[in-house]
């Protein structure tokens, strides 16, 4: 039992909170305003979660396994959702999602290979296509003709970031 109490923490409890905002957005679909403020709450969450954890000293595996599957989760259901408001072409929503498709794949094959150290630590390239991810999805609400500039700029950085993922497990 001690090892869920770790859920409790607060840094985790905003880390979990990207979940219900994902199906919150779904929601709101027809409200662009309503669709901003929920992206701004969820990027507020995932900058606060690494914050407290570091600032109380409870950086751990459980938030470090935590934070990726929430914010893919989160990612996912909100790109597909703003991709549809905004009616850009689905093609351009693998280019956002590469990284996220990378990673996935990178911890599914190195699971099964038997990997059981898996290094969940974020890395510089990951935070940026972070952040591009959020301006992107904003930017695609509310400036639709500028979005190509951001779906590029994720995919590169997105790119390199998955890149370095798959270099961590190399055997």
């Amino acid at each position: 039992m001690k090892s869920w109490r770790g859920l409790l923490y607060p840094e985790n409890i905003l880390t979990l909170l990207r979940i219900p905002l994902a199906i919150v957005f779904l929601l709101f679909l027809d409200n662009i305003p309503a669709l901003l403020i929920i992206l701004i709450i969820a990027g507020i969450t995932d900058i606060l979660d690494g914050w407290i954890a570091r600032k109380y000293k409870r950086a751990g595996k459980l938030g470090a396994i935590l934070d990726p599957i929430c914010d893919k989760f989160f990612y996912v259901i909100v790109a597909i959702s703003v991709f549809s408001v905004t009616q850009t072409s689905w093609k351009y929503l693998f280019l956002f999602l590469f990284r996220e498709g990378v990673t996935i794949l990178n911890v599914c094959v190195n699971y099964v290979k038997g990997w059981k150290k898996m290094n969940f630590d974020a890395v510089l390239w990951g935070k940026i296509t972070t952040v591009l991810q959020f301006l992107t999805l904003m930017i695609m609400l509310i400036f639709p003709k500028y979005a190509l500039v951001g779906i590029y700029s994720v995919f590169v950085s997105g790119a390199i970031a998955g890149s370095i993922y798959v270099g961590r497990y190399k055997t």
